[in-house]
């Protein structure tokens, strides 16, 4: 069985993913916090997708993780960031893939 390659079909899918996120979250980020506060809520949001991944393997896991995530920013005083959290895991699937792929 010939396997396909997905690579392009991802890549076209991220592109949209952050062009529409980019289009609604950015300029709210802007409005509300400085580029410190916007880069401190980056990190901590790549670092809890990052340890959801870790926490809990397995395929059909997604809701558990997002729940993990959704809940940890929440403690630390971070919220309306489900979009950002959406950016994180494609980023995260998109370096995985890259690495995978080599």
């Amino acid at each position: 069985m010939e396997s396909i390659d997905l690579t392009q079909l991802v890549q076209a899918a991220a592109a949209l993913i952050f062009a529409v996120i980019s289009s609604f979250v950015v300029p709210w980020l802007r409005a509300t916090t400085d580029e410190k506060q916007r880069k401190n809520i980056r990190t901590t949001v790549e670092t809890l997708v990052k340890a959801a991944e870790q926490l809990f393997k397995g395929e059909g896991l997604g809701p558990a993780k997002c729940a993990y995530v959704l809940s940890e920013a929440e403690r630390r005083g971070l919220e309306n960031i489900k979009p950002i959290i959406e950016a994180a895991v494609l980023e995260l699937k998109n370096q995985l893939a890259l690495q995978n792929k080599d």
